[in-house]
C-alpha cells in the first residue's frame, strides 16, 4: 500500500465504519421561534399534532418538548412519542400509535403558563427520518375531551423548518387521516451525536502507525 493509499483510508475509514462525525457534537431540532399568535392548534385525545425530523449520524437523545398553551388551572401531562418514518413525507403506521414503529415515549408536564416544556428522552436514533408527536389520552397521558380550548400548541413567529410542514393525526373515529399543515408550532428535540467507537480509532492509530513506518523505510 503507497502512502498516499493509506492516508486516504484514514481520511475515509471513519465516516465508512460509522457514518457519523468524530466527536459527539451537540444535536438539535428546533421547528420555530416565539414570539407568536392567538392562532394554533389545540390538543386532545382524538386530535393529535406531529412534525417530521431528519438524523443524519447515530444520535443519543436525552430530552424534547414543545411550545404549549395550557388555558386550564391545573398541570396537563402530554405525551411526546417518537415515531419511526421511511422518508420525510412518510406518516406513523397507525392512528393510534400502536404498531412498532413507535420507538420511545414520555410524558410532558405542561403548566399554566405558556412556555416551552421540554421531558428526558433516552434513546439512541440511527440516521433516518423520524416524527415527533404530542398527544392526550394515551400512555398515561392526561385525557383531554370536549369542544373546550384547554391546550394548544401556539403558531410562532419564526419558522426553522419551512421545508417540512406540520402534520394532524385525527381520532379514530373520523378514520386514518393525516393532513399536512403550514404552520409553525414549536417542536424541540436534544441530544449528541454518538461518538466513534474506540474500536475504529485504534483501527486508525494502526493505520497511522504504518504511515509513520512507511515515511521511515523511505528516508
Amino acid at each position: 500500500m503507497s502512502l498516499k493509499s493509506m492516508l486516504v483510508a484514514v481520511c475515509v475509514f471513519p465516516c465508512v465504519f460509522s457514518s457519523i462525525e468524530c466527536d459527539a457534537s451537540s444535536f438539535l431540532f428546533d421547528t420555530a421561534a416565539p414570539p407568536g399568535d392567538s392562532s394554533g392548534f389545540r390538543i386532545r385525545d382524538d386530535f393529535w399534532i406531529f412534525h417530521r425530523f431528519e438524523v443524519t449520524a447515530p444520535t443519543q437523545v436525552t430530552s424534547l418538548g414543545g411550545d404549549f398553551t395550557n388555558f386550564t388551572n391545573a398541570d396537563i401531562d402530554v405525551f411526546g412519542a417518537i415515531v419511526q418514518l421511511l422518508s420525510e413525507i412518510d406518516t406513523p403506521k397507525s392512528i393510534n400509535l400502536t404498531t412498532s414503529d413507535v420507538l420511545a415515549t414520555t410524558l410532558v408536564t405542561v403548566g399554566t403558563s405558556r412556555g416551552l416544556y421540554t421531558s428526558p428522552m433516552d434513546i439512541v436514533l440511527s440516521p433516518g427520518w423520524y416524527a415527533l408527536e404530542f398527544g392526550t389520552g394515551a400512555f398515561s397521558a392526561s385525557s383531554v375531551s370536549g369542544g373546550g380550548l384547554q391546550l394548544m400548541m401556539q403558531n410562532l413567529t419564526t419558522d426553522l423548518s419551512p421545508q417540512l410542514p406540520v402534520a394532524v393525526n385525527h381520532a379514530a373515529s373520523s378514520g386514518v387521516v393525516f393532513d399536512s399543515l403550514q404552520a409553525t408550532p414549536r417542536f424541540y428535540v436534544s441530544g449528541a451525536v454518538v461518538p466513534l467507537p474506540a474500536t475504529a480509532w485504534l483501527f486508525v492509530s494502526g493505520l497511522l502507525g504504518l504511515v509513520a513506518v512507511v515515511r521511515r523505510s523511505k528516508r
